[in-house]
This record gives C-alpha cells, sequence and structure tokens, in this order.
C-alpha cells in the first residue's frame, strides 16, 4: 500500500498518518490546557507546560482527596479553596510534596513573588531558592 504525502512549508514531504498524528496530539493537549483549573487557562502556554501543570494538578488532586479523606471522614472538593485560603492570610499558600515538588500555589504568589501560578506549580521548590537554603528546605519537608 503506498504512503500518501502531503507536502510542508518547507518543501519536504510529511506522511498524512504523522500530520493526523500530531494535530490529534496537539488537539488532546489543548483539550488538557481547557481543562486546567487556573484563571489565566487559555493564555497560550506552551505544550510542555500544559503537560507538566496537568501532571501537578492530578498530583495534587491525589494529595487534596487522601488527605481530606483521612482527617474528615469525607471528600472536599478544591475548587474554591485558594480564595477561602487567599483571603484568611496575608500572603500565598504553597503546598510542597516531601520531594519538593510544588504541588500548588495560590494565585496571590504572584503579588509576593512576581510569578504566576503556571510558573511555579509543578517545579522543583529547589530549582527556586537559593541553594545555601537548600538544606533547611529539605530538613523542613522530612519533618
Amino acid at each position: 500500500m503506498p504512503v500518501s504525502h502531503i507536502p510542508s512549508s518547507d518543501g519536504k514531504k510529511v506522511t498524512k498518518t504523522s500530520h493526523k498524528r500530531r494535530r490529534d496530539q496537539n488537539s488532546e493537549i489543548s483539550e488538557l490546557e481547557a481543562l486546567l483549573p487556573w484563571s489565566q487557562k487559555g493564555a497560550g502556554i506552551d505544550k510542555i507546560s500544559v503537560l507538566r501543570l496537568t501532571s501537578a494538578f492530578m498530583k495534587f488532586r491525589d494529595f487534596w482527596d487522601s488527605s481530606n479523606q483521612s482527617n474528615t471522614g469525607q471528600q472536599n472538593d478544591v475548587v474554591g479553596y485558594d480564595r477561602l485560603f487567599t483571603e484568611a492570610i496575608d500572603g500565598f499558600l504553597i503546598i510542597i510534596s516531601a520531594s519538593g515538588e510544588i504541588l500548588y500555589v495560590s494565585e496571590s504568589v504572584a503579588d509576593y513573588v512576581g510569578v504566576t501560578q503556571q510558573e511555579v506549580i509543578g517545579q522543583s521548590i529547589y530549582e527556586l531558592t537559593h541553594e545555601d537554603d537548600h538544606d533547611s528546605i529539605s530538613d523542613n519537608l522530612k519533618a
């Protein structure tokens, strides 16, 4: 069976199947971006960031669900808690895993640190802090 080719913008031939696969992958990533709960969604963030944020959100949901069920015996939804936390504190809320991955940070982080939620969530706290502070952070995460 012959392989069909379509011309690309740079003159190279691209198979229809690879073109369709890329189009399908882009469509899936756009759907993931639309499902993200953060206010700046749809701002045209890059594909890798969409995947990083999706992964971080799934880890946060696991953390949230397991900690809420063990403390209250019932499952509470995370939607709306960002607003409640930021109204209750003067600053921002950050939830970090034991390994140092930032699972969640409130929107108000931009007011205090100058970076958005999307730039921080899913990153390692060690990448964002001075190396002289790493031992102290590590000790606090173990506690």
